[in-house]
């Protein structure tokens, strides 16, 4: 079973500037903080070191010292990254097995609009009580507040 949430924001900067702010590794911990419930990031490397590529390893480690794996599904500059993130651990963890995370960049007359979708595949259709109210509005807000976050780096 799956579930999913979105969060959209615009900015006045041109696609190509805003997707090498949004995806520099180095500023993920700036801009994906805590928030509630859920924690933000704390530092993050590419394994084996190396750019960010489709195929690459994002290892993040979060605020409450949670490692995750994010392997990168998709990597186009400027217009599209993904990624599929694995090994939730705590509460979380027996909840998610997986999530697939997808920003796109769209050029519009002002700048450019980021849509953010993660989609979750659950670990049971049993989670679905739990998990409902943390996608769909814990995560959601965190999702709104890292953009935000990122419109005050701009």
């Amino acid at each position: 079973m799956k579930i999913h949430t979105q969060a959209v924001a615009e900015y006045p900067v041109a696609r190509e500037k805003l997707f090498e702010m949004a995806t520099a590794i180095e500023a993920l911990s700036s801009i994906l903080k805590p928030l509630g419930l859920l924690p933000g990031v704390e530092r993050a490397w590419v394994v084996g070191g190396g750019e960010l590529k489709k195929g690459s390893l994002r290892r993040v480690v979060l605020t409450d010292g949670t490692p995750l794996d994010e392997e990168l599904t998709d990597w186009e500059p400027p217009r599209k990254h993904a990624y599929t993130v694995k090994g939730f651990r705590g509460p979380f963890g027996l909840l998610v097995k997986k999530a697939h995370s997808q920003w796109i960049f769209s050029p519009i007359d002002v700048g450019t609009r980021i849509s953010w979708r993660y989609e979750f595949e659950l670990t049971s259709p049993a989670a679905l009580p739990a998990a409902l109210p943390l996608v769909k509005v814990a995560m959601k807000r965190l999702m709104e507040s890292t953009l935000a976050n990122l419109r005050a780096k701009v």
